[in-house]
């Protein structure tokens, strides 16, 4: 499998999103999430707004990387794989990641089945993704280069051509020394083009 120049994620918090079921309520919210503590401050800012309420499911996907992602789904009460399941599968269908999706259910008196659960959730999962603000991030490699003062003006030209980012600018006697983040994309391009050059050296940086 060749490897992805990037992936996607919410640009902005989505919901809420109700949909309705025999008399219970979900609402739908969608966030982007950095890590689980994330998912734990947005749960307890919701359970302040939804009192009473008695399921708040969950699920999300992190990692930049196919073969690096990590999820987690939580049915809170609910049946075994009839809450979070869904809503981590609508996640993935929609290709986001960074991503975390709460169901918050407010009981209407009526049971509704595993089977109806499962459908619940799985539709308030894909109404809050459907109405979210999805970009694509690209995915970098990121390079320690020391360039020449002869080299300098050309090489940061390149950089703001191609909206490359780069931090922590040091003046060194015989050049400079900076940390660039390059797109994938353009990692090819990148050594070819500064590798040849006496004058300029850079390493990677896992």
């Amino acid at each position: 499998m060749n490897k992805p120049f990037f992936y996607k994620t919410l640009s902005a918090p989505s919901g809420p999103y109700l949909f309705k079921a025999q008399k219970s309520k979900f609402w739908g919210y969608a966030f982007t999430i950095n890590s689980a503590s994330d998912l734990k401050d947005l749960l307890t800012e919701l359970r302040k707004k939804h009192p009473k309420a008695r399921h708040f499911c969950y699920a999300w996907r992190m990692g930049t990387l196919p073969d690096q992602y990590q999820t987690k789904s939580f049915d809170d009460g609910e049946p075994n794989f009839s809450a979070g399941t869904p809503i981590l599968g609508q996640i993935n269908a929609f290709d986001l990641t960074q991503t975390g999706v709460i169901v918050v259910r407010e009981f209407g008196g009526v049971k509704l089945g595993v089977g109806g659960l499962i459908q619940a959730y799985k539709e308030t999962a894909h109404g809050v993704l459907t109405m979210a603000e999805i970009q694509e991030i690209r995915l970098t490699q990121t390079f320690k280069a020391r360039i020449s003062h002869g080299q300098f003006q050309s090489f940061m030209s390149w950089t703001q051509k191609n909206q490359i980012n780069t931090e922590q600018l040091v003046h060194l006697s015989l050049g400079y020394e900076l940390i660039i983040h390059v797109p994938l994309t353009l990692v090819e391009e990148f050594t070819k083009m500064w590798g040849d050059k006496k004058d300029c050296f850079w390493e990677p940086i896992l």
